[in-house]
């Protein structure tokens, strides 16, 4: 089963589908789209190799949703909310660069008015001192890019979730580069095109016939989701959606 992000609505549901899909011999993966897109794996690489120790990352990510009272994204009981819709992939990107979960998670919401969040934003902490922000919204003017700060440079990327690709995403204002600043001057890197939809499909179709693992492994998930649910915590938003309310009676016994 390939199943779009987010997988669940909290970690620990993340957790009994893995198990449970790893006892009956299945395969499960996490379809965030970016991370099979071959700029994630240049980013990753120019990170590395050109920035030395890491310092700082900041991510955002801000779409504005028509309609959004009656939008599914503004309907607690399905785990809406700017977060989890958006600001995953704020998340996601900076627990993958930062090589891990954060070990503090502060976050802030603004709410909509259904209860969930419409707005988020999140201030992370890693192993080595590093540091991490975030902001995303559901009500805001397109905004997206991600800074990677290290010792020996800067990298900016305009568009680090779905590069060159032509969409409602307004591609021409998110050019298919990326800016390096260090003490020799800026470098412009230009970023591959490709198909991350089509990457993550073929990628499963391999896990399926025992020829490779997900390029999403079961634990980023669940880190993911888990760094999620902290921040949500912080905010003082619920984590988990709340229950369904009780079928009438006589449906009950229909």
């Amino acid at each position: 089963m390939l199943c779009e992000k987010p997988l669940t609505a909290t970690a620990d549901e993340a957790q009994e589908l893995f198990a449970l899909a790893a006892d009956r011999g299945l395969v499960l993966a996490e379809a965030a789209m970016y991370r099979h897109h071959p700029q994630t794996a240049l980013l990753r690489q120019v990170v590395a190799e050109r920035l030395g120790p890491l310092r700082a990352l900041h991510a955002a990510f801000h779409y504005p949703i028509d309609g959004l009272d009656g939008d599914v994204r503004a309907r607690p009981e399905l785990a809406g909310g700017a977060l989890r819709d958006l600001g995953l992939y704020c998340v996601s990107a900076l627990n993958l660069l930062a090589g891990g979960e954060p070990e503090e998670a502060v976050g802030r919401a603004r709410l909509h008015r259904g209860g969930v969040d419409v707005a988020f934003g999140g201030l992370l902490s890693y192993a080595g001192g590093v540091t991490a922000s975030f902001h995303c919204s559901m009500d805001s003017a397109l905004a997206l890019h991600l800074t990677v700060t290290g010792e020996h440079g800067t990298l900016t990327v305009p568009n680090p979730f779905q590069p060159g690709r032509p969409s409602i995403w307004a591609p021409r204002r998110c050019p298919a580069e990326a800016t390096l600043s260090t003490a020799a001057g800026e470098e412009r890197i230009e970023l591959p095109g490709g198909d991350p939809y089509l990457s993550e499909v073929e990628d499963v179709a391999r896990a399926i016939r025992g020829a490779g693992g997900f390029t999403i492994p079961a634990a980023e998930t669940i880190g993911v989701l888990r760094t999620i649910d902290r921040l949500l915590a912080s905010a003082g938003v619920a984590t988990a959606p709340p229950a369904p309310p009780a079928p009438p009676a006589s449906a009950a016994t229909a």
